[in-house]
């Protein structure tokens, strides 16, 4: 290959035209095998090197375990999962005593229950389905089966139009088969998938605002007793995945920033107010949020829900819920229930803000 900019572009036929430096009368294609992943090695582009949030699995809001249905839903921060029957449980594992194992795997890590019931779908909805678009990009992470003999995974890339209107049918972009050894070889290894991503000219978007790029697990059924051990999972761009882990390097902020755009915990505590059955207050960080969020209790009782407290007691708030966005916050409504103590109370409200897409 020349020295010099090198410039990849999809044609969204299965080949990359790579234009050389002024001088070159030539360019070159590489045939892709798209379909399961296969490319031949091309340089780095130097572009991102990480579209994953939370690909350390560092941040765990909801706490450390994830009771997985049939039904999608998220446990540790930006990583949902469903069963295509029966349940499972997702953890996240903290190293506590290192061994060789562990460290392979990274400070933190998921660990997948087996399902001898059906299948595992793990993964993250990357928001904005421009990401990655008309770019080669490669998936990486650590793995190994813990208890069991090696398994083969298939990981998938999809691009999803969103909802609203009449948007675009998800495209697959591709897949690939990878052969997760088991533990026995005591460090986890390094396994990698190469895409080539579509262009999107030509399709529609949703109107509501939740397209996505999603990279998905698919982890068989097989007989339970051991675990998929999964960290560091990457999404870069270029065809080559970088050494060592890189955290999140996109327009969110933080690893944290990133991942309370679309879940956090929030506390409001105001002082004495006036009120019949409602309390109007603003929480101004929830502006950050992906979408007005749907706000949750915490819990019920004194110190960790949404309550009212009144002279030592506590009346509880029977639910709160997001109105409006103002400029100068979220205009939040509290409807309580319980003894007021005629009508004057200080306000204290624990709950969570999910704007999950």
């Amino acid at each position: 290959m020349a020295n010099g900019k090198h410039t990849y572009g999809s044609d969204g036929g299965g080949t990359v035209s790579i234009t050389v430096p002024s001088g070159v009368t030539t360019n070159t294609t590489v045939t892709l095998q798209d379909k399961n992943g296969t490319v031949s090695r091309l340089e780095d582009n130097g572009g991102r090197k990480n579209y994953l949030i939370n690909g350390n699995f560092n941040v765990a809001q909801r706490g450390s375990t994830h009771n997985v249905t049939t039904t999608f839903s998220y446990g540790i921060d930006r990583f949902r999962a469903r069963t295509s029957t029966g349940t499972t449980t997702i953890n996240q594992f903290s190293t506590n005593a290192p061994s060789v194992h562990t460290e392979s795997l990274g400070k933190n890590y998921a660990v997948i229950m087996s399902n001898s019931n059906g299948t595992i779908y793990f993964g993250q909805p990357i928001e904005n389905v421009r990401n990655c678009a008309g770019k080669i990009v490669t998936l990486s992470f650590n793995g190994s089966v813990y208890n069991g003999t090696a398994k083969t995974v298939r990981v998938y890339l999809y691009q999803y139009f969103g909802s609203g209107g009449t948007p675009s049918a998800q495209v697959t972009v591709g897949y690939k088969d990878i052969v997760i050894q088991s533990n026995s070889l005591d460090v986890a290894q390094k396994y990698t998938a190469t895409f080539l991503v579509p262009s999107i000219d030509g399709k529609t978007l949703g109107t509501n605002g939740d397209s996505q790029l999603i990279v998905e697990f698919e982890l068989p059924s097989t007989t339970s007793g051991f675990t998929y051990d999964i960290g560091n999972i990457k999404l870069e761009d270029g065809t080559v995945a970088t050494d060592g882990w890189h955290p999140y390097d996109g327009e969110f902020g933080s690893e944290v920033q990133a991942c309370e755009r679309y879940y956090r915990q929030f506390t409001y505590i105001g002082g004495s107010h006036s009120f019949a059955n409602s309390h109007v207050f603003s929480v101004p960080e929830l502006l950050n949020m992906r979408v007005i969020p749907t706000l949750t209790n915490a819990a019920s009782g004194a110190g960790s829900g949404a309550f009212i407290s009144t002279l030592g007691s506590a009346a509880a708030i029977t639910y709160i819920s997001a109105n409006s966005c103002t400029a100068n916050g979220n205009v939040i409504t509290a409807n309580v229930s319980g003894n007021i103590n005629n009508g004057v109370g200080a306000v204290s409200v624990h709950g969570t803000a999910s704007a999950e897409l």
